[in-house]
Parts: C-alpha cells; sequence; structure tokens
C-alpha cells in the first residue's frame, strides 16, 4: 500500500508540474486538435495548415509541417481526448496529462494484479522497479507510450487468465498505438508455431488483421494511409554508428527467432523473451537519449522476477535517464559539455556484452 500511494504521488506531483520536459504532448494535441477541431485528416493534412489555432504556438515546429506518423489506435485516443479538451491551452494539457496519468495508475495496479498471480513474493519488488522508476514518474504523464504498455499488461494479464482471444486483441492495439511491441507480437506468434498450435496461429492472424483494418478505415481518406503506416515499420531511430545497423537490424530478427524456440507454453519463458527482445531494442534501435521509450521494457521486466535482468535494466534507466535529462537542459545557443569523450561504440561493446549474458543466462537457465 506504501508503495502504491507514493507511487501515485510521484505520478500527480510529474501531472501538475509545469512546464513540459518536451513538446511532444502539445504535438499530440495539435494532431487531434486537426480531426476534433477542423474536421480534418491528421494523416494527410499537418498542423501547419491552421496556424490560428490557439495551441499552435506551442507545439515543436520541427514536426508541425508534417501529417502525423503515429498509429491508428493512439491517434483515435488522440482525437478523443482534443475534443473533450476544448480550445484553451492548459485544459487542453492537464486533460491530455490525468488521461496519460490515469493510464499510468492502472498500470502500476495491472502490474500489482499479474505480480500477485505470478509470484506473490516479489509483489513489493515489481510495484518498486516499475512505480518508483524516473523515467515513469517523469515521462509517462506525456507519452503515448504509457497506453501501449497499459495495453500490453492486460494482454499478460489475459493470458495468466486464459482468455487467449482478449490477449491477443489487447496486444494487437498495443501495436497500434506504437510499433515497439510489434516484436513483442512476432514472438507471441512464433511460439505458437513452435507450439504447432497451427489454428491458434491462424485465428491470431486473423484477428490482429482485422482490428488493425478496422482502426485503419476509421481515418481512411486514400490507400496513402496504409503505404504511410507500413512505411513506418523501416523507421529505425537509433544511435548505433551507421556501420553497424544493418548488422543490430539482423542480430534482432535472429534474437526474436532465438527466444521464440525457447518457447513451451508458460507465462515466465514469454516475459523472459519478451524482456531480452525489448532490452536489445532499446539499446541498439533507439537512441540512447530516448528513456521513455523505456516504459514498456520497465513494465515488463518488472514481472521477470530475475535480478540478473533487473540489474541490466536498472543500469541502463539509469544511464537513459541521466543521458536525456542532461542534454534536454541545453539548448542550441548554450551547448552542454559532451558526457561520452570516448568512442561511441564502447557504450555498444559493453551493452552487446550485457545483452549476451543476459541471452545465456535465460538459454542456461530454461534449458
Amino acid at each position: 500500500a506504501l508503495i502504491v500511494i507514493t507511487s501515485i504521488a510521484f505520478f500527480i506531483v510529474s501531472t501538475l508540474s509545469l512546464p513540459n520536459t518536451n513538446t511532444d504532448i502539445f504535438n499530440y494535441i495539435v494532431n487531434g486538435r486537426i480531426a476534433a477541431v477542423h474536421n480534418s485528416n491528421p494523416y494527410f493534412v499537418a498542423a501547419d495548415e491552421f496556424p490560428d489555432d490557439p495551441l499552435y504556438p506551442y507545439a515543436s515546429k520541427n514536426y508541425t509541417g508534417l501529417a502525423a506518423d503515429k498509429m491508428p489506435f493512439w491517434m483515435l485516443t488522440n482525437v478523443l481526448l482534443a475534443k473533450l479538451a476544448g480550445n484553451h491551452v492548459t485544459t487542453n494539457l492537464i486533460i491530455y496529462r490525468m488521461a496519460l496519468m490515469l493510464f499510468n495508475i492502472i498500470n502500476l495496479l495491472l502490474i500489482a494484479i499479474i505480480a500477485r498471480k505470478l509470484n506473490p513474493h516479489y509483489l513489493a519488488s515489481a510495484l518498486i522497479i516499475y512505480g518508483w522508476n524516473p523515467i515513469v514518474i517523469v515521462h509517462a504523464q506525456s507519452k503515448s507510450d504509457t497506453l501501449m504498455a497499459l495495453l500490453l499488461l492486460l494482454a499478460v494479464l489475459f493470458l495468466i487468465k486464459k482468455w487467449r482471444l482478449l490477449a491477443v486483441a489487447a496486444l494487437g492495439l498495443s501495436v497500434m498505438v506504437k510499433l515497439i511491441t510489434l516484436p513483442l507480437a512476432a514472438v507471441y506468434e512464433l511460439r505458437n508455431l513452435r507450439l504447432r498450435k497451427w489454428r491458434a496461429l491462424i485465428v491470431d492472424i486473423l484477428i490482429l488483421g482485422v482490428a488493425s483494418l478496422i482502426l485503419i478505415i476509421l481515418l481512411w481518406q486514400n490507400l496513402e494511409i496504409a503505404t504511410r503506416l507500413i512505411a513506418l515499420l523501416g523507421v529505425v531511430g537509433t544511435s548505433a554508428p551507421s556501420v553497424l545497423r544493418i548488422i543490430l537490424i539482423i542480430g534482432f530478427g535472429l534474437l526474436i527467432l532465438g527466444v521464440s524456440a525457447f518457447q513451451d507454453g508458460r507465462i515466465d519463458k514469454l516475459l523472459w523473451a519478451w524482456s531480452l527482445v525489448l532490452l536489445y531494442f532499446c539499446v541498439f534501435l533507439t537512441k540512447f537519449g530516448f528513456s521513455w521509450y523505456l516504459i514498456t521494457l520497465l513494465a515488463i521486466v518488472s514481472l521477470v522476477f530475475d535480478w540478473r535482468i533487473v540489474l541490466i535494466s536498472s543500469v541502463l534507466s539509469f544511464t537513459s535517464f541521466l543521458y536525456n535529462s542532461w542534454y534536454s537542459t541545453f539548448t542550441d545557443l548554450f551547448s552542454p559539455p559532451d558526457l561520452l569523450s570516448f568512442p561511441a561504440y564502447f557504450v555498444y561493446i559493453l551493452m552487446t556484452a550485457l545483452i549476451v549474458t543476459g541471452i545465456l543466462f535465460f538459454c542456461i537457465r530454461h534449458e
């Protein structure tokens, strides 16, 4: 109770603290208002078309000239929030933050329910790993990753309760918020393939396909929307040196196949596999300073109950949060001292060693 109460207190302080650590939430708002207020399609009309909108001055001009590139379920949620919020800038900001805080509190409660079912001895640890992490406290009230993590945790809960169809639907909606969970869906379906559950595999693919199609149709204007969403699959925002990117992407595919080969239908093995996939993704296939990308990783790691994966994730989250906080404090006119005086590839060599160590532990433990 103490951990939950203090976590919620942290979330409330973060929600009501002004101003923002970044402009992302205002970019969400102006894109939602394109449909909710201006009756246009945000996938085809940019915010720059409505310079008189009262929220427009607060959004980052790096993105207002571009049509939205977010997945359909988040965009529909975004439009709904924009309809509720009206035209006042503070009202919009608070409503968006309060909604994301509510999602975050639900995440905390879902972690408590799942941990209690999987291993009640680690309930307190699971809540601390997620609820007291500064990344979750600072960023979860302003990022769509919070909703993505909520739907993923719902999928885990449904799997525990053996409500498989609902689990697949929740997993699919999570992917339709942000593509970070697409590799997790791949692991889940390869798990069916590994267990030779052919009927389940076909039904799951149909559910995912139909759900995705319905969401796309709700925002449909012409065929270009489908090609734009497909193009997002090729977006890899990594900080890794360019010469390593192809190798890292191939390694990611091999990791997905490798952890899927060890699946036997148990939830704990699936969560272990997901944690390794997310860890690899967060280290090698995202920009290191984007610490909010770790929100989903922290949600899954809190349910793994293994000190090694928790330790690696904690070190990663600490360094990522520090890096993000350091560089977001400065501007182009007031540049920060460089934290990394040694070549960047040293970081990737170190993290590669940690990832390989984690995979070896996984193979030894679940042999």
